[in-house]
């Protein structure tokens, strides 16, 4: 197994990455952008992680608006135009000072606001697409049916990210291992669950069957419940996990 980057002092002279690469002294895998303000995890790609998170949609947006930017507010590019229409008049509202004549404006140059600002500032970017919904919970199914741990589907959402870094939807997927175990446990559960209440509720015959054991954890007796019943819609016998119970101690009779 190839071992995992860390960061490299030499990056941060790189004209490349000069103007937007920080170092994270307490994270030393990982690198941050000072343009989108956000951490680039470099696991097993190092150099060329930086190099896919600078060629990303959101970065090259933020890039070309502060660019223009510097452009406006730099003195090279600043014309004095005294006399014109486009210049700025300043007069004393006083009496006692005498006017002021010809005061040299700065002229700035035409630029429409919707070439300063990016596309991803309008107010559609920050509202949450249903394509974007939809993605994330599929993720969090497949965490679930492949039996993966919270942290190796967090770090498996990046490699997607930069593999796929000109998608809109898997630029917007925000999954965190806590965001994940949210979703999982009071978003996607209540809903199985009362999917499963309603079945059983318009189902005249169930079969239910228990198994008790020790809990290792908890060091208590964890009961587990399921429930096996005719599915109208499948048109079988099913079988599924109704919930557990932990009765600390107990006994056969109990």
């Amino acid at each position: 197994m190839a071992s995992k980057t860390t960061f490299q002092g030499v990056w941060l002279h790189d004209p490349e990455f000069s103007s937007w690469l920080k170092r994270i002294d307490t994270k030393l895998g990982c690198a941050y952008c000072s343009v989108c303000s956000c951490e680039i995890v470099l696991s097993n790609m190092g150099k060329q992680a930086l190099k896919s998170h600078m060629k990303s949609k959101k970065h090259s947006q933020r890039t070309t608006a502060g660019n223009i930017f510097k452009y406006l507010m730099s003195d090279s590019h600043q014309t004095f135009e005294p006399g014109t229409s486009k210049n700025i008049g300043f007069s004393c509202a006083r009496n006692d000072h005498p006017p002021v004549e010809s005061v040299p404006t700065v002229a700035i140059p035409s630029v429409s606001s919707a070439s300063i600002l990016p596309p991803s500032k309008t107010i559609d970017k920050f509202m949450l697409k249903n394509d974007t919904i939809k993605a994330e919970i599929l993720w969090c199914l497949e965490t679930v049916m492949c039996h993966k741990s919270l942290r190796t589907a967090e770090k498996d959402m990046v490699v997607l990210r930069t593999m796929f870094h000109d998608s809109q939807i898997a630029e917007k997927v925000q999954l965190g291992r806590d965001k994940m175990s949210y979703m999982m446990l009071f978003g996607i559960a209540p809903y199985y669950k009362s999917e499963l209440d309603k079945t059983l509720h318009n189902t005249n015959c169930i079969v239910v069957g228990f198994d008790e054991s020790l809990n290792k954890t908890t060091k208590k007796q964890q009961m587990d419940l399921n429930v096996r019943f005719w599915d109208e819609e499948k048109k079988e016998v099913v079988t599924r996990y109704m919930t557990s119970m932990f009765l600390g101690r107990s006994r056969a009779t109990d």
